[in-house]
């Protein structure tokens, strides 16, 4: 299984669900288009003389969508990463843009020669906060 192929798995998508909402989005009369797919996980720990002050961590995912016809362009957003809602954000960007249309499927191809060119070797919010404290005391230490 592919990188891309494992991250549409991670949120119950598929090369499918991807095509049915690309052909939705690039049908009849509509010049341009993408699919934006964003889930974002951060943690910020804060010490201050050695005792945690401030410690958080958040999760924000969506999906966008936008098509381009002539000089409009039409955008839609989803919370969820599910078919069905990129299927009508889809429909939504492509009604801004133009109005309703037919929709297809558009086959899609994973580029394998495409790097990642910031692969991570170990995702540090997995770490135990305690492993996380001990580096940063080390860290404020040295300063």
């Amino acid at each position: 299984m592919d990188d891309t192929t494992q991250a549409l798995a991670r949120f119950g998508l598929d090369e499918k669900a991807m095509s049915q909402a690309l052909g939705t989005l690039l049908g009849h009369a509509i010049d341009d288009g993408d699919l934006y797919l964003e889930h974002i996980e951060s943690e910020s720990i804060a010490l201050e003389e050695g005792i945690v002050k401030k410690a958080s961590r958040s999760v924000s995912q969506g999906a966008g969508v936008r098509a381009v016809t002539g000089e409009r362009t039409g955008y839609a957003h989803s919370d969820e990463f599910d078919g069905k809602e990129l299927i009508e954000a889809a429909k939504t960007a492509r009604a801004i843009a133009e109005g309703s249309g037919a929709t297809t499927t558009v086959a899609l191809k994973s580029d394998p020669r495409s790097p990642d060119l910031y692969r991570v070797s170990q995702n540090t919010l997995n770490e135990p906060l305690e492993k996380k404290l001990d580096l940063l005391n080390e860290i404020d230490a040295i300063g």
